[in-house]
């Protein structure tokens, strides 16, 4: 595993890309991620934040599939941290999939060959509570469209052993 991160470079890539997130950290990291699902669960959009519901162009009576998740290393170390929002009309059998395995979504999409393209919304830094102290966890979200709009709304915080929030002189994008 690679011992000189988190650089600015890496990370200001990883943050700027539209792109999969999860080849990007295991080029990174120079090992595979495994997935750890936290949560997932059916819910109706007035559920949903009102925001990441209009980026879906979903309604307040509209079924989705939300999902809480890490990626981590093969040692258990989590390296980003995943909230997913997704439709669910016609993305059926791919959320199927995605219930039933064990495997990062971005991987799942690629075994798919799904015309989709991620629309990133932006990046930047937050403060969280980590291990019984405030630190700030870079973070990046963004919406995956297919062919027929948008269909999955994903916001991903990062370990900050692995990616950092490449100085101050590099402001947040978006929100």
């Amino acid at each position: 595993m690679t011992t000189d991160l988190p650089n600015d470079t890496a990370s200001r890539m990883l943050l700027r890309s539209d792109g999969s997130t999860t080849l990007l950290l295991e080029s990174m990291l120079g090992t595979e991620l495994g997935v750890r699902v936290i949560g997932q669960q059916t819910v109706r959009g007035e559920s949903i934040d009102g925001s990441i519901r209009d980026l879906l162009e979903a309604k307040p009576e509209t079924v989705l599939f939300e999902r809480y998740s890490e990626l981590e290393t093969p040692n258990g170390q989590w390296v980003s941290r995943n909230y997913v929002v997704a439709r669910i009309d016609g993305m059926e059998l791919f959320l199927g999939q995605l219930q039933n395995h064990k495997i990062p979504l971005g991987k799942l999409l690629m075994s798919f060959k799904l015309a989709a393209y991620r629309k990133l919304l932006g990046y930047g830094a937050e403060e969280r509570p980590l291990n019984g102290q405030m630190v700030r966890l870079p973070y990046k979200h963004y919406v995956i469209c297919g062919e027929t709009g948008p269909k999955i709304y994903i916001r991903e915080a990062f370990n900050p052993i692995y990616v950092t929030f490449p100085g101050n002189s590099d402001p947040a994008c978006g929100s």
